[in-house]
């Protein structure tokens, strides 16, 4: 009889000193909230909408000084894209794409000409025809239209704009040709993909370290009590 207690706590010992070491395993493993694919992709978008706002300057003509200036800022880059460069190198190996498109994004920015090209080259799109053919194509590419998230969302979108672009261009009210306009657009659109990540595979993600470690732990305890019982 007191060999069965002995070994019974024994058994409940392991059990508890397991599930202790694999939860503290999996919290002192786990990633920053910053290194998520979550947070880089708000970070990353972040450069989108200071393209939107590099555009609008440019077109005036009369900001080169604001410009250049957030030319410095973008190639200095933004805090939370710093935040980004000190996460583990398996997890910014997982941003090569969106770095290739804050590099393209950045080039277009910083040259006042090619910034003010994209801008036109965006403007000669016809809104209403525009609508249409994104459900159109959205519909004939997609099954799961609309996407849940947001990034899906973006992706769609710029990859779709790119494909009705010579459909819906307007050139009673565009001041460059098609021929012109349409590099331009290509390229901004190619780096905007790049920016927020299209493209890259949607598997099944892994379990965390954190989940992992519960896992392991309900194993310890489901053995533990298979030997007590």
């Amino acid at each position: 009889m007191a060999m069965f207690f002995c070994a019974r706590e024994l058994a409940l010992r392991v059990g508890i000193l397991c599930v202790t070491f694999f939860l503290a395993y999996g919290q002192g493993s786990s990633e920053p909230r910053n290194c998520t694919p979550a947070a880089a992709f708000l970070c990353y978008d972040l450069y989108r909408l200071e393209l939107k706002g590099a555009q609008a300057l440019a077109d005036e003509g009369t900001y080169k000084d604001a410009l250049d200036q957030k030319c410095r800022r973008i190639k200095d880059k933004l805090p939370c894209h710093k935040e980004l460069a000190l996460c583990p190198e398996t997890t910014r190996s997982k941003f090569t794409v969106q770095e290739r498109g804050y590099q393209a994004v950045s080039d277009i920015i910083c040259d006042t000409q090619e910034l003010k090209d994209s801008y036109v080259a965006g403007r000669c799109q016809d809104p209403t025809k525009l609508i249409d053919c994104l459900v159109e194509w959205t519909f004939r590419n997609f099954d799961d239209d609309p996407p849940r998230d947001e990034n899906t969302r973006l992706c769609r979108r710029l990859q779709g704009s790119s494909a009705c672009y010579q459909e819906t261009f307007d050139a009673s009210t565009c001041p460059v040709t098609l021929e012109s306009a349409k590099p331009a657009f290509t390229k901004t659109q190619k780096a905007l993909v790049e920016l927020v990540g299209c493209g890259e595979p949607n598997g099944s993600t892994p379990l965390s370290s954190t989940a992992h470690g519960l896992l392991l732990a309900m194993l310890a305890l489901s053995t533990a009590r298979r030997i007590t019982s």
